[in-house]
Formats: C-alpha cells, structure tokens, sequence
C-alpha cells in the first residue's frame, strides 16, 4: 500500500469512527415570508433575531398618539402632524433601546418561517417605559 493510500485509509477511519461528515452538508435555510411594509425596525434582507409586535396596542400606549384618537384630530390640523412626529419618535426609540437590550436585529407586525419555529411577540417589551 502506498504512503498516501495508507494517509487516505487513516483518514476515512478517522471521519468513520468519529462520525464526522466526510463533506460538509449543504444547509438548507429556512423560508422566511415577510412584509416589509410592517418592518419597524432593522433590515428585512438581512437579520438573524426577529420579534413581532403589535403596533396598534403599542401607539395606543402612547399619549401623543391617544390624543390625536381622543380629540379626534385629523390630518387636515397642524397639530395632527407635530403629535404623530412625537409618537413616531417615541415609538422608534423605545424599538431601539428593546432591540439593543434583547439583541433583535428585526421587528416587524409579522414573520413566518416554514419550519415552525417560535417568533417572541415583544408588544408587552416596547410597552413597558414607553411614556
């Protein structure tokens, strides 16, 4: 038997006995659905951590944004737009400071992989020191 037969056999042994793969498999990525238009925070072609949240519980939590519901402010008043600045900028904030906490690189109203698994709905997260 040659030397690099006999380097080829030690070396099959090897990755036999040890059950290591002798090429390396191709994994297969999960399928992701998503829509971007309820992106809020991050970038949909590029995340690892997603969370969900729902943003109609959450700007309910947000006085400027109650206001504007309560007084039944339109689009047509000035004041409209100075209060949903002020609650975008909340809302964007507080997305930034629970993504940097709790390491999510993604949230968005909805995100489904077609392995099943399990994306944290964070509504009760961003809530909480919101106002």
């Amino acid at each position: 038997m040659s030397a690099s037969c006999a380097a080829s056999s030690v070396f099959l042994c090897f990755v036999l006995v040890l059950g290591i793969p002798a090429a390396p498999a191709l994994a297969q990525e999960a399928e992701v659905t998503l829509d971007e238009s309820l992106v809020y925070y991050g970038d949909p072609l590029n995340f690892k951590n997603p969370a969900t949240l729902d943003i109609e519980l959450v700007f309910n939590e947000i006085a400027e944004y109650r206001q504007i519901i309560d007084e039944d402010i339109n689009t047509q008043d000035a004041r409209y737009w100075i209060l949903i600045d002020r609650a975008n900028a909340k809302f964007q904030d507080r997305l930034e400071v629970v993504a940097a906490e709790e390491g999510y690189d993604l949230i968005c109203g909805a995100i489904e992989y077609n392995d099943a698994r399990e994306i944290p709905d964070i509504t009760e997260l961003v809530n909480e020191n919101l106002d």
